[in-house]
């Protein structure tokens, strides 16, 4: 039999707005309840484009920027899948743009390295800089520019490369 979490976490999965509403409203699980890895309810609904269950979980006050145990968090879910619609709610919704997982991955490096064009586009008109590639010894993700060359995503290559052009040209002038 599956436990309440999973049952809530395959709730938000499918979309099943009912079933989530119900196990909020009677107390079933928190809203910010996670499982044994740390995946919560509103990762899972970034992971699989759930626009509908993401704005019930956050009418319930759902944490958009807390992670799982290897620190990702529901904007990192939504741009590995180059969930566009996904992405845009979350960081309406106050999400952390810089946030990243335990070994130093952004969303716009994960968003590259999946070769999502749209979804790398906004993050860069939402702030992100190429440039600010995080810090700490523990961080072994390279930069996105690096993951765009690796998977051969010519085109997310170009942009991020003609964003940094621009930047440096700002800081130059």
């Amino acid at each position: 039999m599956m436990s309440s979490i999973h049952s809530f976490l395959t709730y938000c999965q499918e979309g099943n707005l009912d079933e989530v509403r119900r196990a909020l409203n009677k107390g079933e699980v928190g809203v910010n309840s996670s499982d044994e890895h740390g995946t919560t309810a509103l990762q899972v609904a970034a992971a699989n484009d759930q626009c509908e269950v993401i704005r019930l979980l956050c009418e319930f006050k759902a944490d958009v920027n807390k992670t799982n145990n290897i620190g990702w968090s529901p904007l990192h879910q939504a741009c590995l899948h180059g969930h566009i619609d996904t992405v845009r709610l979350i960081l309406d919704k106050g999400a952390d743009l810089r946030a990243r997982t335990r070994y130093g991955a952004s969303a716009l490096t994960l968003a590259a390295a999946s070769g999502h064009l749209s979804t790398v586009r906004l993050l860069l008109e939402s702030g992100f800089k190429p440039d600010d590639q995080g810090s700490g010894e523990d961080k072994i993700c390279p930069v996105a520019t690096m993951v765009a060359t690796m998977y051969s995503h010519q085109s997310v290559l170009q942009l991020l490369l003609n964003r940094e052009e621009k930047i440096t040209y700002k800081q130059g002038s």
